[in-house]
């Protein structure tokens, strides 16, 4: 099944051709693409299509990703496919499902490699955008047979831990972004600036992130700063993000098997995409809000909050009728 794309970034699907509707037949996409719209890219509905397709994106940190696997379980589970290589240098490497299901989503075999399956869609050539086309590595592949999704990825996409893959992604960013020498007048900003992105992403506790600290200073600040002042900016950052040693996905993975899943893991998963998205582990969340991420009627929230609560999960503190009650999300005991 394919459908037309273009706009700014010539991957979004034309008008009329959005949400589940594609072409299955060779006369309407000859039409389509000839004199409806002549010059659009061609877009591919991977999931039904019968395709899983590995999306290397360079950009994110895929290159090296895509290596790392390589060295890990080889290469031969990518020999014989179709690759595209797109124009901002990334891959589409190419597989059938075979009835199977493939989980799809991003940074699933790690930062960068997304695996495209199910509504996703893939721009495939001749396709081009304003930076470049897409192109077959060693032409069009006739006939076009790829092989099945290996299960080694499968075992990969299973087993592969989503704060691990975003630690990667953070240390290939931090030594992109970092400069190589902190001078006097920046360095305080950029240590603090690094201890955000560790503490959401990698260091486990205070201990771990004040280490990392002092060895950037000692390393990259020019002069360095002194060690008690490099202690004071990692107390302070570990214990306003998330609290002492606690990450919102460890919360989360620690708590989520006891929850049912009708009400109170719904909750759960709303009250850790806010703890997320604000990087702190007490929350004040708006009733409406919570409901809306958790897609779920007011008396299953305070219903499952309130199971939460005798679990030791969270705690709450009502601040009265007119203001959002504070949640804190709570660590389970080892």
């Amino acid at each position: 099944m394919i459908y037309p794309a273009g706009g700014e970034n010539g991957k979004e699907r034309i008008k009329g051709y959005k949400s589940r509707r594609a072409i299955r037949d060779a006369d309407k996409a000859r039409n389509c693409f000839e004199r409806e719209h002549p010059g659009a890219n061609i877009g591919i509905v991977c999931g039904a299509s019968g395709l899983a397709v590995v999306d290397c994106d360079e950009r994110n940190g895929g290159r090296e990703t895509f290596d790392d696997l390589c060295a890990d379980i080889g290469c031969d589970w990518f020999r014989g496919c179709p690759v595209v290589i797109t124009p901002s240098n990334g891959l589409h490497v190419y597989f059938r499902t075979d009835g199977v299901r493939v989980p799809g989503g991003s940074n699933k075999l790690g930062p960068g490699l997304d695996v495209l399956t199910q509504q996703s869609g893939v721009i495939a050539p001749p396709s081009t955008r304003p930076d470049g086309a897409y192109r077959w590595i060693c032409g069009f592949p006739d006939p076009f047979s790829p092989p099945p999704f290996p299960s080694v990825l499968l075992e990969r996409i299973a087993t592969q831990k989503p704060e691990r893959a975003a630690a990667k992604a953070l240390q290939r960013k931090v030594a992109r972004t970092t400069p190589q020498i902190i001078h006097a007048g920046s360095r305080n900003t950029t240590l603090t600036r690094l201890a955000g992105r560790q503490m959401r992403f990698m260091a486990s506790n205070e201990a771990t992130l004040e280490a990392f600290l002092q060895a950037v200073n000692k390393t990259q600040c020019e002069p360095p700063l002194p060690q008690s002042e490099v202690t004071m900016i990692a107390h302070s950052i570990a214990t306003t993000h998330y609290g002492p040693s606690v990450l919102p996905i460890l919360w989360l993975e620690g708590w989520i098997p006891e929850f049912s899943p009708t009400g109170e893991a719904k909750v759960a998963l709303a009250l850790y995409a806010m703890a997320e998205r604000s990087g702190l582990m007490t929350l004040t969340p708006a009733e409406k809000a919570v409901c809306d991420i958790a897609k779920v009627d007011r008396s299953t929230y305070y219903r499952g909050r309130a199971r939460m609560q005798e679990r030791g999960a969270i705690r709450v503190t009502e601040r009265g009728r007119k203001n959002a009650p504070i949640i804190e999300l709570l660590p389970r005991a080892s």
